[in-house]
C-alpha cells in the first residue's frame, strides 16, 4: 500500500485564463468566464481515467475577488 494515496489517485491542474473557458475535457461543458483585461485562476481535479471531477476558478473585478 502506497504512503499517500492521493498522490496516486488525484490528478489536479492549476492555471490561469482569460475570457471564457470550458474546463471539461469531454463533452460535458464546465465553463467560467473571467475578466478579459486579466488573468483569472483555475484549480481542477480528475479521476484516474482523466474525467474531470470539479473545477472552480477564482476571478476578479477590480478588487474584489470572487469564487465559482
Amino acid at each position: 500500500m502506497p504512503r499517500n494515496r492521493w498522490a496516486i489517485f488525484s490528478r489536479s491542474a492549476t492555471g490561469n485564463f482569460k475570457n471564457t473557458v470550458d474546463f471539461d475535457p469531454g463533452p460535458a461543458v464546465v465553463s467560467y468566464t473571467g475578466n478579459p483585461n486579466s488573468e483569472s485562476v483555475f484549480i481542477q481535479q480528475f479521476n484516474p481515467n482523466g474525467t474531470l471531477n470539479w473545477a472552480k476558478a477564482l476571478t476578479s473585478a477590480i478588487a474584489t475577488l470572487t469564487v465559482q
